[in-house]
């Protein structure tokens, strides 16, 4: 079984609202994988951009990540509760992963 997601090209920048849905459902389709094939995924945030499922998404324009992370996620699709933080000229975002499912969402801080 193959599992996939649509990401733009990596020289596309997107909006913030199109980012946060690309992370959370890329993160969602990550733990879905690795539950299905029984393998372990990584999603890395590193300064240029997101890199998961074997896509990059580049952040949005001023859309800056605070400290560079890795979400693991196991076979079980356990994802470890984590915050990761990111800042938009005067607006930190917080991603927020949360304990049990790996659900995720942003929040403004």
């Amino acid at each position: 079984m193959t599992l996939g997601m649509t990401l733009p090209r990596g020289s596309q920048r997107s909006s913030l609202a199109t980012f946060e849905s690309q992370v959370t459902g890329g993160l969602q389709a990550a733990r879905k994988k690795a539950q299905e094939q029984g393998i372990k995924e990584e999603v890395v945030f590193s300064k240029e951009g997101v890199r998961l499922l074997n896509q990059r998404i580049d952040y949005p324009r001023n859309l800056h990540l605070e400290k560079e992370g890795r979400v693991r996620v196991q076979e079980s699709g356990f994802i470890s509760p984590q915050s990761l933080y990111f800042n938009r000229g005067k607006q930190r975002l917080r991603l927020v992963i949360v304990f049990g499912g790996g659900n995720a969402y942003f929040k403004e801080e």
